[in-house]
């Protein structure tokens, strides 16, 4: 099951490249690097700027362990990304889960929602993958990110009194 697939279509005759074929290709790679007797392996790859993370994990019917994804695998996913660069601007993280079955499901992350620590790549990286490929929004923890390294500049307390917030209810005649 392939998220976004209408979007990979579209851009991959454009690149030259199949986008599809090469995810395909990066997860067998992870998957052989797995240790043996694995039933299901989790991956993330975190790209932006020039900088990325890659992440694996095989489930086991003992554990689960992380595992080492090879330079090769994250370099079809690199050239995965750059096919898919739509409006939107490229992907942060592709995420997937493949079973033993063989059955693969990839997730494509633009930012809405804040990256776990672990796979959060430097604020500077962001901001390189932003100049290159201008995207007409970015979540505000993102921004934050970029701008200030993830540091509220001001306390809970303060954001709470500079919101505005009002202490009656506003009146109005001519709103619905």
């Amino acid at each position: 099951c392939y998220e976004c697939g209408e979007r990979v279509e579209r851009d991959s005759a454009e690149s030259g490249a199949d986008p599809r074929a090469l995810v395909d290709q990066a997860v067998a790679l992870v998957a052989q690097s797995a240790p043996s007797g694995w039933t299901s392996v989790h991956g993330v790859f975190s790209m932006a700027g020039g900088e990325e993370i890659a992440k694996a994990v095989a489930v086991t019917p003992h554990n689960a362990v992380g595992f080492p994804v090879s330079a090769r695998a994250a370099e079809l996913i690199r050239r995965q990304r750059e096919a898919t660069v739509g409006p939107q601007g490229p992907w942060l993280r592709l995420l997937f889960d493949l079973d033993s079955s063989g059955e693969v499901k990839i997730a494509f992350d633009y930012g809405d929602q804040e990256i776990p620590a672990d796979q959060l790549l430097p604020g500077e990286a962001y901001l390189r993958d932003f100049e290159t490929y201008p995207r007409p929004d970015a979540g505000v923890w993102l921004l934050a990110h970029m701008g200030n390294q993830g540091q509220q500049s001001r306390s809970p307390a303060q954001a709470r009194g500079d919101g505005g917030t009002r202490t009656e209810p506003r009146q109005s005649a001519d709103e619905i």
